[in-house]
Order: C-alpha cells, then sequence, then structure tokens
C-alpha cells in the first residue's frame, strides 16, 4: 500500500493527499468517496490537525497486517503534523497512530 500525505492550506483545513500515486487536492468527503479506499473500507476523518481512518480496513481485504501497512505508511508520508490511525481490532480502545517518525499504539486519536 504505498500512500503519501501532505498538506496545504483550503480553506484553513490542510487537505492535500497524495495515495496510490495520485495526489488528491479535495475535502474528506471526496477523500472518502475515492473508488480504491471504498474497495479496500477505509474511512477517514480530519480531528485536531490531523486525518485519522474511522473504519476499515474491511475484513478480508487484500492488506498486510495493520502495523506493517502502517510502517509502510509511515515511510511514506511526506510532511509532519499528518497522522492516520485506526483500531487495533474492531470496538477496541487501541488505535495506531503512524507518523513519519514510526507506528505507536495510543488510547484514542488526537
Amino acid at each position: 500500500m504505498d500512500m503519501k500525505v501532505s498538506q496545504h492550506r483550503q480553506g484553513g483545513v490542510m487537505q492535500t493527499i497524495e495515495m496510490f500515486g495520485t495526489e488528491l487536492r479535495t475535502t474528506i468527503e471526496d477523500l472518502n468517496g475515492e473508488p480504491e479506499l471504498q474497495r479496500i473500507g477505509l474511512v477517514f476523518f480530519y480531528e485536531g490537525g490531523s486525518i485519522w481512518i474511522k473504519e476499515g480496513p474491511r475484513p478480508g481485504a487484500n492488506l498486510a497486517n495493520r502495523t506493517g501497512v502502517g510502517e509502510a505508511i509511515s515511510r511514506h508520508l511526506s510532511a509532519g503534523g499528518i497522522h492516520i490511525a485506526w483500531p487495533v481490532a474492531r470496538d477496541d480502545s487501541q488505535w495506531l497512530r503512524i507518523t513519519p517518525s514510526g507506528v505507536e499504539e495510543v488510547d484514542e486519536p488526537y
């Protein structure tokens, strides 16, 4: 999974996202409507200057384990201050926080 996240100011919100080799200057709603992301069941939200994964990936999605995917995303992040996280398990209180410096488990997205 080759995902890059960078940022620029658009209407007061940092929202330039580059994924799978395609740069998107978009809203979170547009990002969530991307066919490739819907196919693997990822849904994002924006909070506290960070982009987080709200749901997904869907069961059976063609992805490596979450930690491995998180490490790959971390290697490809192009700007600091953007974080991506998703629940370690459904209804679990532990999240993976993914930043350019690595992957860590946190109690909640922030």
